[in-house]
């Protein structure tokens, strides 16, 4: 099981020290009247904090949907043999490894391309 709170807590902490970084490039641009410094801060600002939305956005889809949640969401679509797509009822489920260090496998149908849910790589 992976330690999801962890993952949390350092995506927090080294995304505050980037909307910090980024709000004094804001500051100092504004307070000196460079714009061009004061447009790299906002874009950095804006991108840190798209950034963490999005990676708060992944730690919370690989702690929800697990083959557990996936058993107990769609139970007709688990059988003995595997599983099945909730959408189009596609019996062929691909399994790729996401990169980026995320260290987690997708399970998705290969007809209408939905990700049933994730699953750890084993280690």
């Amino acid at each position: 099981m992976r330690n999801y709170t962890a993952w949390r807590i350092l995506t927090a902490f080294f995304g505050s020290i980037a909307i910090l970084l980024a709000s004094l490039f804001l500051l100092a641009g504004i307070a000196t009247g460079n714009v061009a410094f004061a447009g790299f801060g906002g874009l950095f600002l804006f991108l840190t904090i798209a950034g963490i939305r999005k990676a708060f956005k992944q730690i919370s889809a690989f702690q929800k949907m697990t083959y557990e949640w996936y058993k107990s969401e769609h139970p007709e679509h688990v059988h003995r043999n595997g599983v099945s797509c909730f959408s189009c009822g596609n019996a062929r489920i691909h399994v790729r490894a996401l990169m980026n260090r995320t260290y987690h496998r997708e399970h998705f149908c290969t007809r209408c391309g939905k990700t049933l849910y994730y699953s750890p790589e084993p280690a």
